[in-house]
């Protein structure tokens, strides 16, 4: 059971990181330009 739920939560995790990261690289670059 561990070794289904612990990917699932790391991808998860790095998929909510990788979004927010996207929007903060938008939101730089739309104050750049």
């Amino acid at each position: 059971m561990i070794d289904i739920v612990s990917p699932k939560k790391a991808l998860n995790e790095y998929l909510s990181c990788l979004l927010m990261m996207t929007t903060h690289w938008r939101l730089v670059q739309s104050i750049a330009l």
